[in-house]
Formats: structure tokens, sequence, C-alpha cells
């Protein structure tokens, strides 16, 4: 596959391509990796491949693949088996698929600013026993507790007095003030039609189209010779459609479509309507139980009494009891039993 290092336009202008991913790696700044530090057992899947250190007597050859790691990443190797600030350059370089660890030279780091710390291998808290306390999911739960009343009182009242009742019957009359003979469409089927609903309309302007134009003919081709990696582009853009005058239309909105019923008259159907005035309500002066008119007494019952509080007294609630659960215990350290130790 040919690479494209170039670009020529069809005014004969050529142009080189700018890596911006390259440049800014390069503006970016150098990244340093300690692969082994000299004071501790290497790792050798750390350590640059093929890079051979010693530590304790014995010899440690690295593993570490250039393939994957950022090409221009630096890896600095302790230069001795023993704490030291000197370390050995190595650079990832190449392309994907070919990358080689080569040696840069020897580093001198500044240690001078470091403390005792710096040089130990562990740091141990103590703890001592610790203590449990309750976490923020412990339940705590309430018990029902009883309620008593002391010193109320009560008193009677009339709850019911029923009365026989009766009701006047009374009859509701049409009043009829004339009448005429009239004729009546005699519906004979009917079907479901839907009817197109037009909610407005407007005059619209639609262009005319008089010549369709031409395509483009652009054309990118890779050159030949000395042009092997020069991306030529020529051709030219096409001409636009060619519009007339604007042909003039009417466009309507459409609503939801209307629906109604269309039925088959047959022969029309006469009879005789009758003119009505107001009804005329008639009571007809017996009592029913269930009559239509209105409701009148006809004798007393017997008083129905009950009880009533009129007071409730003093209310004593019982003690409440609370449980606490368990379900979330949390070991913590006192205070006074924490401390550090540095080896």
């Amino acid at each position: 596959m040919a690479d494209i290092s170039k670009i020529k336009l069809p005014s004969g202008n050529v142009y080189d391509i700018k890596d911006a991913t390259a440049r800014a790696m390069i503006s970016g700044g150098v990244t340093y990796n300690i692969a082994w530090a000299g004071n501790v057992a290497p790792t050798v899947s750390q350590i640059p491949a093929g890079v051979v250190v010693t530590y304790n007597g014995s010899t440690y050859t690295g593993t570490l693949s250039p393939e994957g790691i950022d090409a221009g990443a630096f890896y600095l190797v302790a230069s001795s088996g023993t704490t030291t600030n000197k370390y050995d350059e190595y650079i990832s370089v190449g392309i994907t698929g070919s990358r080689t660890w080569e040696k840069m030279g020897t580093k001198e780091v500044d240690l001078s600013g470091l403390g005792d710390l710096a040089y130990s291998d562990s740091v141990t808290l103590a703890k001592g026993s610790g203590d449990n306390v309750l976490g923020e999911s412990t339940t705590f739960t309430a018990a029902a507790s009883s309620v008593s009343f002391a010193n109320g009182s009560t008193n009677t009242f009339v709850r019911s007095y029923p009365g026989a009742t009766s009701k006047l019957v009374t009859t509701t009359v049409p009043n009829v003030t004339g009448n005429e003979d009239v004729s009546i469409p005699n519906v004979t089927g009917s079907e479901n039609v839907s009817i197109p609903n037009v909610t407005g309309n407007e005059n619209v302007s639609i262009p005319n189209v008089t010549n369709a134009g031409s395509a483009s003919t652009w054309s990118f081709a890779m050159g030949t010779g000395a042009d092997a990696e020069t991306l030529i582009i020529t051709g030219g853009n096409g001409s636009a459609p060619t519009l007339g005058s604007a042909l003039s239309a009417s466009k309507v909105t459409l609503g939801t479509a209307l629906s109604a019923s269309k039925v088959t008259l047959g022969t029309n159907l006469t009879a005789s309507k009758v003119t009505l005035g107001n009804a005329k309500t008639v009571a007809t002066g017996a009592l029913a139980s269930n009559g239509g008119g209105g409701t009148v007494m006809t004798g007393l019952g017997t008083a129905t009494t009950a009880s009533a509080v009129t007071s409730i007294g003093t209310a004593t609630a019982a003690a409440q009891t609370i449980t606490v659960g368990t379900n979330d215990k949390v070991k913590v350290a006192k205070y006074d039993d924490l401390g550090v130790t540095v080896s």
C-alpha cells in the first residue's frame, strides 16, 4: 500500500502533510520510567528485553518488549546491584510491529533530597486489639406500648326519634295545546363515511427547473515516479440546475378526517305532531309510603338514647422499650493503641 506524504491540487500547488499527533508528542516532553531501582530483587517483566542486571550475585535478563510501549518512552535501569543514583537509559524506537530498545547512555539522578524513609522497605501500622462499635447500618427497634385513660366522663343524648310518615301520591298529566300532520323521513339504512377536514390553505411557490446542470468531475489518484507519495487531485465542480420562474400553487392543510353517517331514505312517513304546554301535576290526596308528593308526619315513635364521652380524662403512656441490633458491628482501633514502625 502506497504512503502519502504530499497532496497536489488542480492549481499545481503541492502541500506536505503535517503529523499533528507526532508534533504534539514531541512538544509534550519526555517520559521516564524506572524499570529497576537497584535496591530490591528485580522483576524481569519490567526491564527492557535483553538488558542484564545483577543483584546479590544473581543475574536477571529483562523481558519487557518495546511493542505496546509508546515510541520515545525512556526506561531507566540501575547501573549496579546496590542503591545508586546512576541509571542506564533505554528508549523505545521504531513503529508498531518493528520497535527495538536503544541504549542512550547513563543518567545520574540527584538523591540528596531524599529522607530516611526513601531507603526503608516497609511501614507497619500497629492497631492494637480494637473495640467493636455500631456501624451506620445498625437497626433500632421500638416496641409498642399501651396508653391508659383515667377520670373520664360520659353523658346521654337522643340518638334518634323515629316518627311515622307517609307521602302524598301525585300524578303528572301532559298538557296538549294543539296538533298537526307532519312528514317524517324514513331511514332504511346507513354507513360510516370519512370526510376530509380542511383546516386552512396557503399559496406556495414551486421551483421550476429548466436545466438539470452537470455532475462534478473530481479525480483522486497517486502519482508515479518522483510523485509516488503524492496524492494528485484533478477535475472541477459541476454546474447547478437552472431555475425558471417559480410556479404558484395552493397548499391546503388537512386535519384529522371527520367521520359521518350516510343514511338511505325511503318514502316519508306521516304522523301527527302535538303541541305540548307545561305539564300539570295533580295530587290525588291519597297517602302512601312510596308516593311521589310531599312527605307528611302521621305519628311519633319512641326516642332512642345513647351515651357519649364528654371528657377522656388524663392519658398515661407506658415506658418505651428500644432494642439495638447487632447486624453491623465494626471493629476500630483505639487512639492510644495506634503506632507506626518503619524498617
